[in-house]
């Protein structure tokens, strides 16, 4: 019963220290200033903070987006969610490369600053999932195990 409860709590603690939703009050006003520069016409907005940065979760032309900023306001990135039938062939050949037995579960494109495209894939290989972000000509540039998905 005890490792019950040392295992729960761990995964509970795990799991808050990558993605926290937050209240927008707990927004800092440079991130909301960025955000509002950057998408004038969003107003329901879902925050979380991962990784010292934070994460403006909302839906545009029925699209999901996940738009990231850092602390003062910078823009970092931009996904949207598209379907996995939609993802170019050789972003999936080279996923599939990488890991032999995986199972794509959810995509997104998304544009860093300076206009520059990625593809990220959450998968699932086995018992365990990963996020992996490729460049356009499928080359995989951050592989993170997901802990909490």
């Amino acid at each position: 019963m005890k490792s019950i409860i040392i295992l729960v709590s761990s995964v509970l603690i795990v799991s808050v220290c990558f993605a926290q939703k937050i209240s927008a009050d707990m927004v800092p006003v440079p991130v909301k200033s960025g955000f509002i520069n950057k998408y004038p016409s969003i107003t329901k907005i879902v925050w979380e903070k991962e990784k010292g940065n934070y994460e403006a979760n909302f839906k545009m032309n029925k699209k999901e987006f996940e738009a990231t900023f850092d602390s003062t306001g910078n823009w970092i990135k931009t996904a949207m969610e598209i379907e996995v039938s939609d993802l170019p062939l050789f972003i999936v050949t080279a996923v599939n490369n990488e890991f032999a037995d995986a199972k794509i579960k959810e995509a997104a494109k998304g544009e860093f600053a300076g206009n520059k495209t990625y593809f990220e894939v959450n998968i699932k290989v086995g018992r365990l999932h990963y996020q992996i972000e490729l460049t356009p000509d499928g080359k995989i540039f951050s592989k993170e195990q997901l802990k909490d998905y």
